[in-house]
């Protein structure tokens, strides 16, 4: 669970990223050699990512199941806001269905969380490509599905 966690995302993929940009660096492995951990910290490391890559892996699927995926998870989200308004809490970030959820903001999650990670681990594990190529079919029908809503709210206040 700890590997999964957003709040460690960041730290995680720039560790791995820096271990494959330093191995690169001194020749110990190539664009297309798959990484072979050299001790039981770098192979932590790789588990962590590949644990992320697994908790995010909704992100590659075929378009319909991915946007399952999404929409359970925005109901989660929207719950616990729920819960935290009536606990009189400060609801957390994209939690509070009055505001965009994870189904409005998929460009920039995509953009800053999933595809540095991905590319890490394709860096890493070549024969992962696959993943990054269904990740980045289901960006483009988000940045559709936004690009047509902005459309929709230009007219709209054209027509006010």
């Amino acid at each position: 669970v700890v590997a999964t966690d957003m709040a460690d995302h960041g730290r995680i993929v720039k560790s791995f990223s820096g271990l494959l940009d330093a191995r690169v660096a001194v020749g110990e492995s190539g664009a297309s050699a798959p990484f072979v951990p050299a001790n039981s910290a770098e192979a932590s490391l790789l588990l962590q990512v590949t644990m992320k890559t697994a908790d995010l892996g909704h992100l590659s699927m075929n378009w319909s199941t991915h946007l399952r995926w999404v929409d359970c998870l925005e109901r989660e989200f929207f719950e616990q806001g729920d819960k935290e308004t009536a606990l009189e809490m400060q609801v957390s970030f994209l939690m509070d269905r009055t505001k965009p959820g994870p189904s409005h903001t998929q460009v920039g999650f995509y953009d800053y969380m999933v595809f540095p990670l991905l590319r890490s681990l394709v860096r890493a594990a070549p024969d992962a490509e696959h993943v990054l190529t269904g990740a980045i079919s289901n960006r483009e029908h988000w940045k559709e599905l936004d690009d047509a809503r902005e459309a929709e709210a230009a007219k709209a206040k054209e027509e006010v």
